[in-house]
């Protein structure tokens, strides 16, 4: 695909090569945002006639490991 992929696009595609099951990534964006903007995903999802599996992209700044809890003194298993 040159340029810009729209939704159109993509369902074009998945009828053209017979898909099964779609996966497609989501930014997770607020619901303002996309109600403003709309989704391409979204889109997607209503007009592709397979399931569509919907993918939360990871966060930007992965949240630091949980740190261990410490040992309960005087506690056996």
């Amino acid at each position: 695909m040159s340029g810009r992929v729209s939704a159109a696009g993509i369902v074009e595609r998945l009828e053209k090569f017979g898909c099964d099951l779609v996966v497609i990534g989501s930014h997770g964006h607020g619901r303002l945002r996309r109600l403003l903007r709309g989704s391409l995903t979204d889109e997607v999802v209503r007009n592709a006639r397979c399931p569509v599996l919907v993918v939360k992209a990871p966060p930007a700044h992965p949240p630091a490991p949980a740190k261990p809890l410490p040992a309960q003194v005087g506690r056996t298993a």
